[in-house]
């Protein structure tokens, strides 16, 4: 009495859609294909020997068109579009003037999310598709070009594919590795590495000298603490021997050390060393060892100049910041400058640190490092152990700002990492000594550095000023002292008792408007000073307008225009333009003391207002 249904749960069967053309980007150009056979089974023997045979092969596409590429500089600029996924306007009007007008076409890409999808996007209504059997087929094509387009009527000449493919390939890779060569960072991170091995190096060779003429002189490596200045000695000395043997060793040795108590000691410790002998072939050796350990020191000393000056060149900001070394060091450890600007704040302060974080993570204890490479910059390295987390947090915000300016802009400059600097020096200083800060904002001290740097750059195009400008303001200063020497020969003419007069007449005229001007009352300026405290809004106005008043009968005695000016004044006041005091020196009202007292008025409305 039962019915049992079965339902199906497999979709049904659904053919896949196959494109009626194909795009293949050759190193000559653009190649559209038809489809004529339908492939099938591409996994099995008999479908790969359809795409190896050309026989077989010919009756599956056909070539509908070719759009040959102008020159080696246009076909670069078409495959930059096609990595970048970018439709170039060469390939634009090939696929408009072959598929512009048919409906329905569909066509079959390499690559469906880059460049397909700029084909779909576009005003062409092409549908693009990709898949397996898409792929196995433009394989096909690129493996039997030559024959294909050879049949057809392109006029491709035979070979020419594998050298303008060889040619187009030396183009890309020259246009992708193309950098600055004064932005190398690849140069900064071998530099800090043989720098790092250097030192390694120099401490093991320097550890074997030492060991090796201990032998024949130990005293000396008792005396002489640094490694570079007893690779010296060792060098110039020799034989122990030789210093009661050479006259002039002293003065050698002094040029060496630049220290007379030094040089005497070893000159006494020598007399009475308990070293055995060295026979001159084991004297030649140790020698020669310390001049290659000295040569290796100096090499040091120059590269460590070298990896200097070319971080202030990439990387000026955080080297203000950090230093030059722990920079160097940082953009090491993540391979390039572009990586490190890539990395957020909180991971550039554990750089260096990683066993510690993933030891801590795996462990969950919550002890996780608080520094890395950047425990070795000067801030950090400086503070006290309870600052040092906070102080590597505040010195990582400010790297990272700083190698992103570095690695994004055009100009080096050093302004914004001395910004930063001088931001981390306030910080450290509030941390380790307590006291309040008023720190200023970062858009403000950011816009600060943008406007000193267009000033410094705008001094240094000044500077750049042309020869030719220089030689006209030379020839142009004597024109002017020849105008001058003209103008005194004709007032030569003028007699001289004539000149006497007026200089006399002009200054008894000064002096008479001096006395004058003593002699007439000076006017007095308002005193807020006598108001007190609680006197009303309207006395204080009919005290100002009294005061102004009084200033103008004072000051009737000038010209007419100050009496206007005097009229104007008393006018905005009234209006209530309390600025034309501060602006004329008539003392502001107080504000604090206008606030506590109220007017009339508005004594009156609150009465109103309880009643």
């Amino acid at each position: 009495h039962f019915r049992t249904t079965t339902i199906s749960l497999t979709p049904p069967s659904q053919t896949p859609t196959m494109p009626n053309y194909l795009l293949f980007e050759s190193p000559l150009g653009y190649a559209l294909f038809s489809i004529e056979q339908q492939p099938s089974g591409f996994d099995t023997s008999a479908g790969e020997k359809s795409i190896t045979d050309f026989s077989l092969f010919k009756k599956m596409v056909k070539i509908v068109s070719f759009s040959p590429f102008n020159d080696p500089q246009h076909s670069l600029e078409n495959i930059n579009a096609i990595s970048e996924g970018v439709m170039h306007e060469h390939l634009f009007t090939f696929l408009e003037s072959t598929l512009g007008g048919k409906s329905g076409s569909k066509l079959g890409v390499l690559d469906l999310g880059g460049l397909g999808k700029a084909i779909s996007d576009s005003t062409l209504a092409i549908k693009c598709y990709s898949d397996a059997s898409v792929r196995e087929l433009i394989r096909g094509i690129r493996l039997h070009i030559e024959k294909l387009i050879k049949k057809s009527d392109t006029g491709v000449a035979k070979g020419s594919f594998e050298k303008a493919q060889l040619g187009l390939g030396h183009a890309y890779s020259r246009a992708k590795v193309k950098f600055n060569v004064k932005k190398v960072d690849n140069m900064i991170v071998h530099s800090i590495s043989m720098l790092d091995q250097l030192d390694k190096d120099i401490n093991t060779y320097a550890m074997r000298a030492r060991e090796w003429y201990s032998y024949h002189f130990p005293e000396l490596a008792k005396l002489v603490k640094d490694n570079s200045l007893y690779a010296q000695l060792v060098a110039e000395i020799g034989n122990r021997e030789h210093i009661f043997q050479q006259d002039d060793i002293r003065d050698r040795l002094l040029n060496i050390t630049e220290d007379e108590d030094l040089v005497d000691q070893i000159i006494e410790s020598a007399k009475s060393s308990l070293g055995f002998d060295l026979s001159d072939v084991d004297q030649l050796n140790i020698s020669e060892f310390s001049r290659r350990l000295r040569s290796f020191q100096v090499y040091r000393a120059q590269l460590f100049n070298y990896l200097t000056s070319k971080m202030h060149t990439v990387a000026p900001n955080l080297s203000a910041v950090i230093g030059e070394m722990v920079g160097a060091r940082l953009i090491s450890h993540t391979g390039s400058m572009l990586s490190l600007a890539k990395a957020s704040a909180s991971t550039l302060q554990v750089l260096g640190a990683e066993k510690a974080l993933f030891r801590a993570l795996k462990a969950k204890n919550g002890r996780t490092p608080k520094h890395g490479i950047l425990f070795h910059a000067p801030s950090v390295a400086k503070s006290t152990k309870k600052n040092k987390g906070r102080i590597a947090r505040f010195v990582a915000n400010k790297c990272c700002m700083a190698v992103r300016i570095d690695a994004f802009s055009d100009e080096p400059t050093s302004i914004f990492g001395e910004t930063f600097r001088q931001q981390v020096e306030d910080r450290v200083k509030q941390f380790e000594t307590g006291e309040k800060l008023n720190f200023e904002k970062n858009a403000v001290l950011m816009e600060k550095s943008v406007e000193l740097a267009k000033k410094i750059r705008g001094e240094m195009e000044d500077d750049d000023e042309s020869m030719d400008d220089q030689m006209e303001k030379a020839v142009a200063a004597p024109v002017k002292e020849s105008k001058k020497r003209k103008r005194s020969a004709e007032e030569e003419d003028v007699e001289v008792p004539e000149k006497k007069k007026r200089k006399k007449e002009k200054k008894d005229k000064k002096k008479k408007e001096k006395k004058e001007k003593k002699e007439k009352p000076k006017a007095e300026t308002p005193d807020v000073s006598k108001i007190q405290q609680g006197v009303s809004d309207l006395e204080l106005h009919q005290y100002y307008t009294a005061q102004l008043q009084q200033y103008l009968k004072d000051n009737e005695l000038k010209k007419g225009k100050n009496k206007k000016e005097m009229v104007k004044i008393i006018q905005s006041f009234l209006n209530g333009d309390e600025s034309v005091l501060q602006k004329n020196q008539v003392p502001k009202t107080n504000k604090k003391r206008k606030r506590g007292a109220e007017t009339e008025d508005n004594a009156a409305n609150k009465k109103q207002k309880t009643a």
